[in-house]
């Protein structure tokens, strides 16, 4: 799928994300919505629609991986939607209060609270493929 094409389809991701069916399997599985510990369940959702690698928003004071994004190409996504890296920080870092130092691509032990539930993401997924 050409990049262009994803993005048209993934523009929408913040309006996906906010359904009701969405949100309960994400609160179900995590305990959280999609910027806590459920961040982990919407990255490997939108993995399994459209490729591409998850990476880690890195805390500047705690030196640890704070949030998962998905990385295509040059573009980043999490459930606020799609954007420059810049950005998805940005607008991580004023959302959370959390000050973003650098990303990377997640590495075994990170966020070692987020729900990684395969099945739950695979029915998020679904769902948003809808």
């Amino acid at each position: 799928m050409a990049s262009n094409t994803i993005i048209r389809y993934i523009e929408n991701v913040s309006e996906n994300f906010s359904d009701d069916n969405v949100l309960s399997i994400i609160l179900k599985n995590a305990g959280s919505g999609p910027f806590g510990s459920g961040c982990m369940i919407a990255a490997q959702a939108l993995q399994q629609i459209y490729g591409g690698r998850i990476w880690v928003l890195i805390g500047r004071w705690s030196q640890q991986a704070e949030h998962a994004v998905l990385q295509v190409g040059d573009i980043f996504y999490d459930a606020a939607g799609p954007g420059a890296l810049e950005r998805i920080i940005s607008r991580f870092s004023e959302a959370e209060g959390v000050t973003i130092q650098s990303a990377r691509p997640i590495a075994p032990g990170d966020l070692p609270e987020a729900s990684r539930s395969y099945l739950a993401s695979t029915e998020v997924a679904q769902l948003l493929r809808r």
